[in-house]
């Protein structure tokens, strides 16, 4: 009625659950959402999400105009020193602690995962 549309964000893993999660999603919501379904290569490289890549439920996103995209693999020891500090990931390009060779490395991660999200800017308010 007011022209907006509910988008769905599904983020995955190479586990089972992650195209069972999906598959409950697009039974509950249909085709009256857009979907954008994130790879999180920390679990592997693309091609390693078989269960996912292989799946009717990814057939069935697609058909229901999905947007794949895939978040970088973070390092292990930024992505710790994050967590443990609560930080949003501005928060630790600014912090003080945070090593200036992770800082360049986060600085690279959020550059990727930038262009990755453009293409769904619209679908996830980025424009």
């Amino acid at each position: 009625r007011l022209g907006y549309r509910i988008t769905m964000v599904s983020v995955l893993g190479r586990v089972k659950d992650s195209v069972v999660q999906l598959k409950r999603l697009l039974e509950f919501c249909s085709n009256q959402v857009d979907y954008v379904l994130v790879k999180n290569l920390y679990w592997g490289t693309g091609d390693k999400f078989t269960r996912y890549n292989n799946s009717k439920a990814r057939q069935t996103a697609l058909s229901h105009g999905a947007i794949e995209l895939d978040l970088p693999e973070l390092f292990d020891d930024i992505f710790d020193f994050i967590d443990s500090n609560d930080l949003s990931f501005s928060e630790a390009l600014e912090h003080d602690a945070l090593t200036l060779s992770n800082q360049s490395r986060l600085f690279g991660w959020v550059d990727a995962a930038k262009s990755n999200f453009s293409k769904a800017e619209i679908q996830l308010g980025l424009n």
